[in-house]
């Protein structure tokens, strides 16, 4: 499923278990467990990859994800005050502006379900990632691991 990458591999006895819970540990913590295993793992080149990789990965994905939530949160908002001054000032019953109204709110109600779901297949992923490292693989993930590997 991911390229997996010769060079690392895992030197001392804890390495695995320090790739592992980079990934594992985001689960619980977010981006501070692979940001601690990244500073403190200094002389271990597969935590310190390991721990890096799924920093930048996390980030991404929080920065991706506030954007469309505040994008989401500004249209929401947007239809919220404004189509009720639009149904107000046109002419008849406002139909067209409570069409459109109930269409946007469904939308988004399936952009929240689509939201949920990529949140538990990324947990399903993290916890795939913990046991490729654990099991003493160094793999690519898309758009960190060339920045990864030239900062380890």
């Amino acid at each position: 499923m991911f390229e997996t990458i010769n060079d690392i591999k895992p030197e001392k006895n804890d390495s695995r278990m320090l790739g592992a819970l980079a990934y594992a540990g985001a689960i619980i913590i977010g981006v501070f467990a692979p940001l601690l295993i990244y500073l403190l793992a200094k002389d271990d080149k597969f935590a310190r990859f390991h721990g890096l990789q799924m920093l930048l990965t996390e980030i991404i994905l929080l920065t991706v994800c506030m954007v469309v939530f505040m994008v989401g949160w500004i249209a929401w908002m947007l239809m919220f005050f404004m189509f009720p001054i639009g149904a107000s000032t046109m002419p008849g019953d406002g139909a067209v502006f409570g069409l459109l109204f109930f269409v946007i709110f469904i939308i988004f109600f399936l952009i929240m379900i689509i939201f949920m779901l990529a949140g538990f297949l990324w947990l399903l992923l993290k916890i795939y990632l913990a046991y490729l490292a654990y099991q003493g693989k160094a793999f690519r993930l898309p758009f960190v691991t060339k920045f990864v590997l030239k900062n380890i």
